[in-house]
């Protein structure tokens, strides 16, 4: 095996937690998805355009899903609950 002691090498992790850094890393992450996906659902409206209109609500979608990520993300992997 080496020179590293099988219970040692390698590290086994069964549960990854987040550093309190990461945390808030992903919350600072988190409220810049969110002013996003506000500001695009609040420009939406004023677009005429159909394809355009389209491609912006699709936008918003996948801003919504990544917003949802993060919630899953920091509610299930951090170190301190909120």
């Amino acid at each position: 095996m080496g020179p590293y002691q099988s219970m040692f090498w390698p590290a086994q992790h069964t549960v990854r937690r987040l550093t309190p850094m990461e945390t808030l890393s992903l919350r600072e992450y988190l409220s810049y998805l969110t002013h996003q996906l506000e500001m695009t659902k609040r420009t939406a409206q004023d677009i005429q355009d159909v394809t355009l209109k389209e491609l912006w609500m699709r936008t918003a979608q996948v801003l919504d899903k990544h917003v949802r990520e993060v919630i899953t993300l920091l509610t299930m992997r951090t170190v301190f609950p909120s």
